[in-house]
């Protein structure tokens, strides 16, 4: 709680007994020099000293700090809170993929070829477009879905791409009716006998992910790879698998 205000003074003339205002130096009345050391001894009384003054003046800059730091954080929020939507709506563009349905290029049996080339090393090669091999993929998976739905996670769709010596495969799946896209692009290798792709890229949605990043996300795209390995096993048998310019082609071993 404040103190009581002190009451105001006056300055009783020595001669007269008039009481005149703090300011006055002579006295109203009769003109003598009045005594002004209580005007005096009150104003060192009220006068702040340099400690106090210093305390004021650290109040004043910590006040202009705190509405600084305050001024820091709102803004520090807002542009966390936009690359958070930022990041958000790239995770969600759907990628550069083949419309549903897009195509009307008519499934191969391309598990059937690679069995007679592992068999019997008939034709020497086989060449199948994006379209073709897309073509397959949708209709193998299609009495697959219920196997690959996981909690919220619908399975919608399998995409494949290829670039010289990459393949990427794009998986969507639904998440309450929108398509949450992820891509890993693989390169692929014969070793040991054995065909083996390793994943050098991906993204989520349109957002690029750091390698070291897609462990986290192979679970997205693991189960569907896993449906063919039927088709895998086959390649092992074959002689060379290479990744075209929006192709595939297979050689048979020697």
């Amino acid at each position: 709680m404040s103190s009581a205000a002190a009451p105001p003074l006056t300055l009783v003339c020595p001669e007269c007994r008039r009481e005149n205002e703090p300011e006055r130096i002579y006295c109203h009345d009769c003109g003598a020099r009045l005594d002004r050391s209580a005007v005096v001894a009150r104003a060192e009384k009220t006068a702040e000293s340099p400690d106090q003054t210093h305390q004021r003046l650290m109040g004043m800059f910590n006040q202009r700090q705190a509405k600084i730091r305050l001024w820091l954080v709102r803004a520090l929020k807002l542009v966390l809170g936009a690359g958070i939507a930022a990041t958000l709506m790239q995770m969600l563009l759907a990628p550069e993929v083949p419309a549903p349905g897009e195509g009307k290029t008519l499934s191969k049996m391309i598990s059937m070829d690679l069995e007679m080339m592992a068999q019997n090393r008939r034709p020497a090669v086989l060449h199948y477009s994006e379209e073709e091999v897309n073509a397959f993929l949708t209709s193998s998976l299609r009495n697959k879905k219920a196997n690959l739905n996981h909690y919220f996670l619908d399975f919608d769709r399998a995409v494949v791409g290829f670039n010289p010596g990459t393949c990427k495969v794009s998986v969507a799946r639904q998440i309450s009716g929108y398509p949450l896209y992820t891509t890993t692009v693989y390169s692929g290798q014969k070793v040991d006998g054995k065909f083996q792709v390793t994943p050098i890229s991906g993204s989520v949605g349109r957002l690029p992910l750091h390698p070291a990043l897609l462990k986290y996300t192979g679970f997205l795209s693991k189960d569907v790879l896993a449906s063919f390995e039927r088709e895998r096993r086959l390649l092992d048998r074959v002689g060379e698998v290479e990744f075209l310019d929006k192709g595939v082609a297979f050689a048979a071993s020697h």
